[in-house]
């Protein structure tokens, strides 16, 4: 299973149930989609659903999650937010998985 690190007020989408205590527990739970951080990863954000994080294909990932939705169109209009205020505030487009990395403890500041 990966190795998963919840910031500690992710974005949730509203109407997600079981969201709360994914973050509690800090595993995934099946059926919740995930938006991951890997500082390792090519990727500056992944969209990945629970069970797929318990499979051997990531045992060696470690993930910071900044979002949990409670399904794949929700987690896709979570991508919309963070994408919206990453916009808005003023960063240049090739810091954008920087700011994914730190955004909850600069929204935490605020």
């Amino acid at each position: 299973m990966a190795e998963l690190e919840f910031v500690p007020k992710p974005y949730i989408k509203a109407e997600t149930t079981g969201a709360e205590l994914s973050v509690e527990v800090g595993a995934a739970v099946h059926g919740l989609y995930y938006l991951c951080v890997g500082a390792d990863s090519k990727f500056a954000l992944e969209i990945v659903e629970g069970t797929q994080l318990t499979k051997p294909l990531y045992d060696k990932k470690r993930y910071r999650v900044i979002g949990v939705a409670g399904g794949r169109k929700d987690a896709f209009e979570l991508v919309r937010r963070v994408t919206e205020e990453f916009i808005a505030s003023g960063h240049r487009i090739e810091d954008f998985k920087d700011y994914l990395l730190d955004i909850r403890e600069i929204k935490d500041a605020d």
